[in-house]
């Protein structure tokens, strides 16, 4: 099995090195139960988002047999990734296969947890809490974002704020 995280663009891409025994997959249903006047029936509604969830090893500066190709040797370079995007409030790109490397899981996800230590052999052990964060949901916010950006760099470029900053008003 192999696990990849990435920014949501794919310009930060990171190989997992080590991917545990056990992997857990949840998904959720919007079902409801109703009161009739004949008794109570179960109304099943639409699915709900998809969690997943491991814990696992991040090396520090070894190599274990164990090892994925291509995964960084400090492991503290996959916590600064996590922090950031954490601290951005940014959903990051998770990609899970089995060994032949059919998809088991490619989604967008919100970080909900994640904690980590060092160990006794000086690695850390990480533990991640993951929830699907909808790809329609980031295009709309991709959508603001792009217009935000290009308002703001027309606001720079307008003549009136060059003329301003050339007064000293700006």
């Amino acid at each position: 099995m192999n696990i990849t995280i990435s920014d949501i663009t794919g310009n930060e891409v990171y190989i997992m090195p080590h991917v545990p025994a056990e992997i857990e997959y949840a998904s959720e249903s919007d079902n409801e139960t109703i009161e009739t006047l004949s008794g109570k029936i179960r109304l099943v509604g639409e699915d709900g988002l998809q969690h997943v969830s491991w814990t696992a090893i991040l090396p520090l500066y070894k190599n274990y047999s164990w090892q994925k190709l291509g995964s960084l040797v400090n492991g503290y370079d996959y916590i600064k990734f996590i922090n950031t995007m954490k601290k951005n409030k940014l959903p990051i790109r998770v990609v899970i296969t089995d060994d032949t490397f059919n998809s088991l899981l490619n989604k967008l996800m919100s970080i909900d947890s994640f904690t980590y230590k060092k160990d006794r052999a000086k690695d850390y052990t990480y533990s991640i809490e993951l929830t699907e964060f909808p790809q329609d949901k980031w295009e709309f916010l991709n959508t603001v974002l792009q217009t935000k950006g290009y308002m703001v760099e027309l606001a720079n470029k307008s003549a009136t704020r060059k003329s301003l900053k050339k007064f000293g008003l700006l």
